[in-house]
């Protein structure tokens, strides 16, 4: 079986996809895969390889390379981006539904336009949804995300329109220790989903260690001995790193998440007043998302 990993070129999410024995591709190849109901364009990380125990994901298939006119062609659907964007801000204002649109995609060959939006909590958009889809073309996707998945996909609209996808030319080639993986809390035993098609530990792991490792400094260690501010005791087994967050034992058996400005604990250190990497992402931003 050869299995190829390929990253979304909107989402920056990367996959696992079983390509036919006879056909073989190069890093930075594109190729087109089915995702669900979706037809998504990627990029390849590396070239195929056969590995014992190496699964694709599951609901992925491959459907065909692309060549460079075509993947110009497809570059050129997501001309008007901000315009899509400053139209969808307005929709949602008319009906007062709290989303901050900041990404709009063109599917392949127009099967599909994608709006992607953060918000505090869920929303019900139906009604501006009824109004969208009168005005894009394709199946029309309104997709909740992170502030990280935000990070990501901006990022991805700035390397594929104006560097020539620098971010992944400069890969990190260095070996990821496990120990990247302990300090950022990801489990190991028995977890495909860390390694990639060369059966190591992803390089994605190293891009947040600093981050991981710096507010691992105010965290308490999992299995330690902790007390609540009403005195309660418990002892921590889950850590939210970058957030300060825990999830504690009570002695009644009980699990609750507790800041870690809440607890006290061996060794615990005064918390910073901005927790360490914390970034405002909810900027307004100008055609493509840089200029």
């Amino acid at each position: 079986m050869k299995i190829l990993e390929v990253a979304d070129f909107f989402r920056g999410k990367s996959y696992r996809v079983q390509i036919p024995d006879d056909v073989d591709f190069k890093r930075e190849d594109k190729i087109l895969i089915q995702k669900d109901k979706d037809l998504v364009v990627t990029r390849t990380l590396a070239g195929a390889r056969t590995l014992k125990n190496l699964i694709p994901d599951k609901n992925i298939s491959f459907v065909q390379s692309i060549d460079p006119d075509e993947f110009s062609e497809f570059l050129s659907l997501q001309d008007g981006e901000m315009d899509r964007v400053l139209e969808a801000r307005k929709l949602a204002e008319k009906y007062q539904v709290p989303m901050f649109f900041f990404a709009s995609k063109i599917g392949w060959k127009k099967s599909n336009t994608v709006f992607f939006f953060t918000s505090d909590n869920p929303v019900d958009f139906r009604n501006l949804l009824q109004e969208m889809i009168q005005k894009f073309p394709g199946r029309l996707q309104l997709e909740r995300v992170t502030v990280r998945d935000r990070a990501r996909i901006t990022d991805q609209a700035w390397s594929y329109t104006h560097l020539g996808y620098a971010p992944f030319l400069h890969v990190n080639h260095d070996k990821v220790p496990i120990t990247v993986l302990k300090e950022q809390g990801i489990a190991i035993n028995n977890n495909q989903k860390i390694y990639d098609v060369t059966g190591r530990p992803k390089q994605s792991y190293l891009f947040e260690a600093d981050q991981y490792r710096e507010c691992r400094k105010y965290m308490p260690r999992l299995r330690q001995s902790v007390k609540l501010k009403d005195g309660r005791n418990g002892v921590v087994v889950g850590l939210d790193i970058l957030n300060f967050f825990t999830k504690v034992v009570l002695e009644n058996e009980t699990i609750e998440t507790v800041s870690v400005a809440d607890l006290e604990f061996s060794g615990k250190k005064p918390l910073p007043d901005i927790p360490p990497f914390h970034f405002d992402l909810q900027l307004d931003l100008e055609p493509n998302g840089i200029d």
